[in-house]
């Protein structure tokens, strides 16, 4: 690098160009304290709700005011976070002169990206039927007592939405146990009106009467068997008349008295034989028609435990509507409000106010060391023999007159006062920054 090769070269260096690097040094300074002090503060609030447990226990109760209460928060955030209600979260609290230059889309983004909800979740063997027992609610602004008030704002929003919520899907879910128990009732109803009219029109096909008709058959065909002896018996009385030859009036009575009895014992076994039929066909429409009672018996079974499980949830919704009513289901308190913040989120400024004056001590120096290369000069003996090979042998300083070495050392006291002045002022700023001025 030139002739910087060795230490003494860049303390040489550094001594002849103090002024140099204390000017920049000040400068640069002074341009990170106006950055510094042009960028705008936040203070930072933060409100903390508690999630307390149920105080009387009921397992169904969560799943009907809405699941768990980590899915409950995400349904209220993405309430909150909405468009509308950020829009009037704007007007509510004046916010539209801490978004100056902003148009109302990126008013609502830069409102969203200020508040940050944080979610704490029970310790580790903790007693308790939530799976969230905090919320952290942070509002970042250029004004305390706004950051605070947002910060209660939404504080109360998450209360009264988890609270209004809560009834709301209680109430849905009353309204919807109570039509489906209607209507599954109304079914449960009309099916049985049908399974009665089916069974009224096919009685003598059912399950139930198969035994008996068997019985009747049995019972039938014995009276036709009776009867076809007694037409046998009648039939052959008829025909010892008929072959006696000519007949008397007595006989011719006879006769007629037979073939009245043989005419009235047909009608007798063709009425039988009808009912037997009608039985038999009767049987054998039996399983069709007990299959098709199977079906309703199902249909019947199916709409019954529907009907079970829609009155033990409509039971369940009407106790969790009476716990939310007495406060005794999950409830959101305020554990701690916002206050303003007293310091800004300054860490930022401190920061930029010790990087700038580094950076700038940095620039000093480089440009010191730019301002050397420049001008190459053959400044010591040790410089002379390393470019040129040769040792001189005498080295004879130069003498200043007295005007050269006033100048010098005007320029030195100055360089020194303005280097002390640009750490003085580092100091300043970076002890101003810590104390939040």
């Amino acid at each position: 690098m030139g002739n910087l090769q060795t230490i003494g070269d860049v303390l040489g260096m550094l001594r002849r160009r103090a002024l140099v690097i204390a000017l920049v040094t000040a400068v640069g300074i002074a341009i990170t304290i106006v950055q510094v002090l042009n960028q705008p503060r936040n203070y930072e609030s933060f409100a903390v709700i508690q999630i307390e447990s149920p105080r009387v226990t009921e397992p169904a109760s969560r799943d009907v005011a809405g699941g768990p209460t980590s899915f409950r928060l995400q349904t209220i955030q993405q309430q909150l976070m909405s468009r509308e209600n950020l829009l009037a979260l704007i007007d509510r609290h004046d916010l539209a002169e801490d978004f100056p230059g902003l148009n109302e889309v990126q008013r609502v983004v830069a409102m969203r990206e200020a508040i940050k909800l944080q979610t704490v979740t029970p310790g580790q063997g903790s007693v308790g039927g939530t799976d969230v027992s905090a919320i952290l609610i942070g509002v970042s602004l250029g004004d305390a007592q706004k950051a605070a008030d947002v910060a209660n704002d939404v504080a109360a929003q998450i209360i009264a939405l988890g609270t209004t919520r809560e009834l709301q899907r209680i109430d849905e879910a009353l309204a919807f146990f109570t039509a489906e128990e209607a209507r599954i009732a109304a079914e449960i109803v009309a099916l049985e009106r049908e399974v009665t009219a089916f069974k009224i029109a096919n009685v003598e096909s059912l399950p139930e009467t198969a035994a008996p008709r068997r019985a009747e058959i049995a019972r039938l065909e014995e009276a036709m068997r009776d009867l076809e002896t007694r037409r046998l018996e009648l039939a052959a009385e008829r025909a010892r008349l008929l072959a006696g030859g000519e007949l008397r009036t007595v006989g011719q009575r006879q006769l007629e008295t037979l073939n009245s009895q043989i005419g009235l014992i047909d009608e007798q076994l063709s009425g039988l034989k009808a009912r037997r039929d009608a039985i038999l066909e009767a049987l054998s429409r039996g399983p069709a028609i007990e299959a098709t009672l199977s079906t309703y018996a199902r249909m019947q079974q199916q709409l019954q435990d529907q009907y079970a499980v829609t009155t033990r949830r409509l039971a369940e919704a009407e106790t969790s509507r009476k716990l939310a009513e007495n406060r005794k289901t999950e409830r959101f308190t305020l554990l701690e409000s916002a206050e303003p913040a007293l310091y800004p989120t300054g860490s930022s400024r401190r920061k930029a106010a010790v990087m700038g004056a580094g950076l700038s001590l940095l620039a000093g120096i480089a440009a010191a060391v730019l301002l050397d290369l420049s001008h190459p000069v053959l400044r010591t003996a040790g410089q002379m023999e390393r470019a040129t090979g040769i040792r001189p042998v005498v080295s004879i300083p130069y003498v200043p007159s007295a005007a050269e070495r006033v100048r010098r050392r005007t320029l030195r006291v100055a360089g020194l006062a303005a280097l002390a002045l640009a750490v003085v002022t580092a100091a300043t700023l970076a002890g101003m920054f810590t104390f939040g001025a």
